[in-house]
């Protein structure tokens, strides 16, 4: 049977140098935590009876609350046994919040966190994850119900972001994970409270910047003179490996095996959309193949990105994190260094190679098939527009 205990979980420290006291429940050796909303200094918690020390402000009263969740948990364990189904973490969880009307906002963030990490979803983990640190330096380092949380809340936090000099994009990238989680709460324990009603996403909405180049500033890049082995070199040949394959994203550079290689072909499944690509080799992919293969270390991947120490999928989500950083770093290098004045990062090669298509005279439906997209009208965000000079000689042919 499991078991359990509220103790001051002093690994933690937060900014004012207090610690987050949770409740540990703990099943066939595995612990799990749960937030109870509260943070107190060292001298403040009284770690021999596990409940606060007269230093604490109304501990008495907080003392009170801990023993009546203490007996909450103890029915919750009986009633679990009762059921004659065995302990799991999902049902505690179920029965825990629904005794507490709702699971606190910090609290639920940790668990959906972690059911991230056990599912593999270590890109989406991280997106919650820094959700999360944002709100809760918002909300100064303390926990929150998720009745407490109204409109007032939401907007306020938007500022504070802004005040940040956070992007739009990036905002809207935590409201709408902040909303998810909300909505994921609501449903599972059926409460009414629903501040996002009356928020408006479009606020947050920027026009798509046009990040393409030139394909004379392409040439620039693939001329570029960089000694082999060198960070500048390798950002300069996975840019152009990117560039000649559809504007490959770099996480799927960095996964693609020597064995995906195979007769004039390579195929990857994207990690964004999880698509199945089959890509003909161009005679310059080809040259970068052969490069990387005759000075490459003993890994089971092309590119020296990922190595045999990165084994499990959060050490490989968080080495490419890394290397994309370094990548970006280096492009810039190469960007000042040739005269591009256009912020040069990965993403510019996706936007490149379906621009400079356009340019050439390919339509938007071998563009959108080529990029993978299932509309024309996602394709056409990275399409730059014809630039004003071209525009305003078509508008002289208009003239009478």
């Amino acid at each position: 049977m499991a078991s359990s205990k509220i103790i001051l979980y002093e690994s933690k420290v937060l900014k004012d140098g207090s610690h987050p006291v949770m409740l540990r429940v703990t099943h066939d050796r595995k612990p799990k935590y749960y937030s109870l909303g509260f943070t107190c200094m060292l001298d403040e918690w009284d770690n021999v009876h596990h409940c606060f020390s007269s230093k604490y402000k109304n501990y008495k009263k907080v003392n009170t609350f801990l023993k009546q969740k203490e007996v909450d948990i103890e029915n919750i364990f009986i009633e679990i046994e009762q059921e004659g189904k065995g302990f799991s973490f999902d049902r505690f969880e179920k029965l825990f919040f629904k005794t507490n009307y709702a699971p606190t906002v910090f609290s639920y963030f940790d668990i959906q966190i972690n059911n991230l990490l056990e599912a593999n979803q270590i890109g989406n983990s991280f997106v919650y994850k820094d959700t999360k640190s944002h709100l809760f330096q918002f909300n100064q380092n303390k926990d929150i119900a998720f009745n407490d949380v109204d409109y007032k809340f939401l907007i306020n936090f938007v500022q504070h972001c802004k005040s940040k000099g956070m992007k739009n994009s990036s905002i809207s990238v935590y409201m709408r994970t902040f909303r998810a989680l909300f909505n994921k709460a609501k449903k599972e324990y059926e409460f009414e409270h629903y501040p996002f009603k009356d928020f408006d996403f479009t606020e947050l909405k920027s026009p798509t910047r046009k990040i393409a180049i030139t394909k004379d500033e392409i040439q620039k890049i693939k001329e570029f003179a960089a000694k082999p082995g060198t960070g500048v070199f390798n950002a300069k040949q996975y840019f152009m490996f990117m560039y000649y394959n559809r504007g490959m994203n770099f996480t799927d550079v960095a996964m693609l095996k020597k064995t995906d290689i195979s007769n004039g072909s390579f195929e990857y499944i994207r990690a964004k959309t999880h698509k199945a690509y089959k890509i003909k080799i161009l005679e310059p992919v080809q040259d970068i193949f052969n490069y990387y293969k005759n000075n490459s270390l003993n890994t089971e991947f092309v590119f020296p990105i990922i190595f045999e120490n990165h084994i499990t999928p959060l050490q490989r989500k968080k080495r490419i994190a890394i290397a994309l950083k370094t990548f970006n770093k280096d492009l810039r290098k190469i960007a000042e260094a040739v005269g591009i004045s256009t912020n040069l990062t990965s993403y510019v090669s996706r936007h490149s190679w379906a621009t400079i298509l356009k340019r050439e005279g390919v339509s938007t439906s071998i563009i959108s098939e080529g990029m993978g997209h299932d509309t024309e009208r996602t394709t056409q965000i990275y399409l730059d527009s014809f630039e004003d000079d071209v525009l305003f000689e078509a508008s002289k042919k208009a003239l009478l």
